[in-house]
């Protein structure tokens, strides 16, 4: 995996790690690490593939962490912010989730279906923008569909509120009303989570970030202060 810095380090500043999503590339991404780079140095950190996510955190990650560090994702890079978290104690000052993957129980299936129907019609550049949001992305898509099935790839089992209550930084989840991908959260869900955790409803889809990138750094800037 390899990093890309925005802004620079200035003193007494915040250092973000950003985990996007695996199915868009930096570059869509851009006006929101923009917009943040004020508040300190921030650092993409792409996931490598789709089906790197169950093999853990680039040690490298964790070795260069800095203490009072900010990690915010996107949807599937939850994942890794999650376990950088967990593995990153006493280093990781506070977390935001976007439109994190568990808010509602979806089957695997479900939830592949969702993503290409969602995808294809959000346009939104995936993958750097060489893959073209067209049937053959959904083609691929629903092949990597059946590899992470093989792998035991399953949403099913992603129980959100117990993965949080092992870690007791403040988190912010913010979730898009509109999005069919990751669905809502229901009143159990949120009864389980912690007093840690703070949940806010946008109005938008799963690319809520990306279409409202200034209203996403203002509410991030107002979380990490």
């Amino acid at each position: 995996m390899t990093n890309t810095e925005v802004g620079e380090l200035l003193p007494a500043r915040d250092v973000i790690y950003f985990f996007n999503g695996f199915a868009s590339g930096k570059n869509v991404y851009s006006p929101l690490t923009a917009k943040l780079a004020p508040y300190g140095k921030v650092i993409q950190q792409p996931p490598a593939s789709i089906f790197e996510f169950k093999k853990g955190v680039d040690q490298k990650i964790l070795d260069e962490l800095p203490n009072n560090s900010i990690l915010l994702s996107h949807s599937g890079g939850c994942f890794p912010a999650i376990e950088v978290a967990k593995r990153g104690r006493g280093r990781v000052k506070k977390m935001i989730l976007i439109t994190p993957p568990g808010l509602s129980v979806r089957s695997t299936d479900e939830w592949f279906k969702s993503f290409a129907k969602h995808t294809v019609s959000a346009n939104i550049p995936p993958f750097e923008s060489t893959i073209p949001i067209d049937v053959d992305f959904v083609k691929q898509l629903a092949s990597r569909r059946e590899q992470l099935v093989r792998q035991g790839f399953d949403l099913t089992k992603v129980d959100l509120p117990d993965v949080l209550t092992h870690i007791d930084i403040p988190i912010l989840i913010i979730y898009a009303n509109k999005d069919p991908l990751v669905g809502l959260p229901d009143k159990n869900f949120l009864a389980r989570l912690g007093n840690n955790v703070k949940v806010e409803e946008v109005n938008g889809d799963h690319y809520w970030l990306v279409r409202h990138s200034q209203e996403a750094a203002r509410k991030i800037e107002e979380f990490i202060k």
